[in-house]
């Protein structure tokens, strides 16, 4: 049976800007990014349309944001919850705790953020209803092959990671146990901020792993293995669409993504198919620094 999941959506504007929005945001007469036009609204709405239509998802959480600040009808359970943290993973950890204190807090939760404005209903429908939970996993952590990233936008240009497995990019689309962030902040604050810099990311996971990856001798087992070590989680790999990628950084990608909005009539065409993987399953082998959920 299909689970139906509670979203979150990241769309504050964060206490610090990134070097790498202001031209953009300038450009685009803004001072968050969710806001910026694309095609007719901001591309906030668009990932709200697509969570709105979703028909596995339940209960949307919007951080950052207040209801008078959005002009969109729902018709789902919504809530507006403060952002304003240091990063991030601050801001999505606070909204987890606030999910916790509930009566019946949810069982999973699904972070979209708001600058992924090419997602549809169809594809977050996909991807829940392929999640196989019998895999008992805490983590499903969204990844897109290059291949189908650049087959349908061979114009985008991202930053790939390259393992033993072939080479893939870190999507924004993730489903995990809310419980999955208690007593594991620290980790998890670096595991973020490091998340599209892979190296940072090989040195968090040990000296071991660093040399590997600087050889591409890395795996996604290696990767798993020692998230597992180091903060017993089971994480499991979503081989997902190009469109949990697509996000939206850069001045120059701008007018790409205008072109891309204002017509979506075809997103939806010849989806690929949803593939899931525990690279590492030998729990009992290794005893992690945190107990396991």
């Amino acid at each position: 049976m299909t689970k139906k999941i509670d979203v979150i959506i990241p769309a504050d504007k964060g206490k610090v800007t990134p070097a790498h929005y202001i031209p953009l945001l300038e450009a685009s007469g803004v001072d968050n990014k969710a806001f910026i036009d694309l095609a007719g609204k901001p591309m906030l709405y668009h990932v709200l349309e697509a969570v709105e239509n979703a028909k596995f998802v339940n209960n949307i959480y919007i951080t950052g944001l207040t209801e008078s600040e959005i002009d969109f009808k729902f018709t789902k359970h919504v809530e507006y919850l403060p952002g304003g943290g240091d990063n991030t993973f601050d801001t999505l950890s606070s909204t987890i705790y606030y999910l916790l204190k509930k009566e019946n807090p949810p069982e999973f939760i699904c972070n979209i953020t708001s600058d992924i404005p090419l997602i549809t209903s169809e594809m977050i429908d996909n991807t829940i209803e392929s999640i196989d939970w019998s895999l008992d996993a805490d983590v499903y952590y969204t990844m897109i092959s290059r291949k189908a990233l650049y087959d349908k936008y061979p114009d985008v240009h991202k930053k790939p990671l390259s393992l033993t497995d072939g080479v893939f990019f870190g999507g924004d689309v993730h489903i995990f146990r809310p419980e999955a962030i208690i007593g594991r902040e620290s980790y998890l604050r670096t595991l973020m901020e490091r998340r599209k810099k892979f190296v940072g990311m090989a040195r968090l996971m040990g000296p071991w792993n660093t040399f590997k990856f600087a050889f591409k001798k890395t795996s996604m087992r290696d990767i798993t293995r020692k998230i597992w070590q180091l903060m017993g989680l089971k994480w499991a790999i979503v081989f997902a669409y190009p469109e949990f990628i697509m996000d939206l950084d850069y001045l120059d990608d701008l007018e790409l993504f205008k072109t891309l909005c204002s017509d979506k009539s075809k997103l939806n065409d010849n989806l690929i198919k949803i593939d899931i993987v525990m690279p590492f399953t030998d729990f009992d082998s290794l005893k992690p620094k945190i107990k396991p959920l």
